[in-house]
């Protein structure tokens, strides 16, 4: 993202800030699609881009490629803005000291907490400066919608169909529970490059009530009046897929759309946090009872509700942060 001075001195105006989007360039988004990691490297790119920005004042790289970029791009380091989303995934890719170096010059290093941030500084054996801002969302006016015509408990999973999800994992855990006559189940996302493991999902609910797979594409409005009409949000992780799926409990977008949204969130990140209301704690997928989390959420749904409500408004709301942010502009 690539910012001009067209802010107000309190908010960021966005209605009348400029951002540029890879995307909507064809040529060089065709170009991109031809080439092999990591792009920087690629001197047509590189040239195209760097006529593309030259009127910008600021620079966000969201992970450490886009700041690879702008450093290729001869970009003053104190005009941008580094915001970490991949954990160490990213940096692996690069030399460390090349990293630590381009790290230590930015305008301010932007992370979702202080774990993610050790992380990066033990990979690095140095210590960098950053400032913690959590994956956020603006506030909704999107009530949560009770479905009266059913008291069956109705769960949710919202994102990528990958391994990474453990969907195979909680189909295996779910149908042992038994449950699924009481319940109703969406799997929700995209299956971009894994569309054998979404076969492997649909082979499994098939034996299941009330269970489904939806592929359709949903804008942003939409895909929050969905959720909002469940109770339970899935957020599941493997942390053996990398650095990435460690510590997520600021860094999950797909956490903070469920909680915006009044949902109890099952997961399996083991935080203190997560320990109580609204979240329901997995430990193991293979020993666990996913019928004893329904009923504790069916025995205080209210409580549930509320407490993803607050906890989204204290931790996930995106307006909390702004003046954070656009300080540094």
């Amino acid at each position: 993202m690539f910012i001009e001075k067209t802010y107000r001195q309190d908010t960021l105006d966005l209605a009348n800030t400029t951002t540029f989007n890879l995307s909507h360039n064809r040529t060089i988004f065709d170009y991109l699609k031809k080439t092999s990691f990591p792009i920087s490297d690629n001197k047509i790119f590189t040239t195209k881009l760097k006529k593309h920005i030259a009127k910008y004042d600021y620079f966000i790289a969201i992970d450490f490629l886009a700041l690879d970029i702008l450093s290729k791009l001869h970009i003053q380091p104190k005009k941008i803005i580094y915001i970490s989303l991949e954990g160490i995934d990213y940096l692996e890719k690069f030399d460390k000291q090349y990293a630590l170096l381009l790290l230590k010059k930015t305008k301010v290093n932007i992370i979702q907490n202080k774990e993610r941030a050790i992380d990066i500084c033990n990979y690095l054996d140095a210590k960098i400066n950053f400032k913690y801002i959590p994956v956020s969302l603006r506030p909704t006016n999107i009530k949560k919608k009770m479905n009266k015509k059913t008291n069956k408990v109705k769960l949710i999973y919202s994102g990528y169909f990958a391994p990474w999800a453990l969907l195979g994992e909680f189909l295996c855990a779910y149908k042992k529970s038994k449950i699924d006559q009481d319940c109703i189940l969406k799997l929700q996302g995209h299956a971009l490059g894994t569309s054998s493991y979404l076969n492997k999902l649909k082979q499994q609910i098939s034996a299941l009530s009330s269970t489904t797979i939806d592929t359709s594409y949903y804008n942003d409005q939409a895909h929050m009046n969905l959720i909002s009409q469940y109770d339970i949000g899935i957020a599941l992780y493997d942390e053996n897929e990398g650095s990435n799926f460690k510590n997520l409990l600021n860094s999950s977008g797909k956490i903070a759309s469920y909680l915006w949204n009044g949902l109890a969130v099952m997961t399996n990140i083991k935080h203190e946090m997560t320990l109580k209301p609204p979240f329901l704690y997995v430990e193991d997928l293979d020993s666990c009872n996913i019928s004893t989390l329904i009923k504790k959420y069916q025995n205080s749904k209210e409580r549930y509700i509320s407490a993803a409500y607050a906890l989204a408004k204290k931790s996930y709301n995106f307006d909390h942060y702004l003046k954070t942010i656009i300080k540094y502009f």
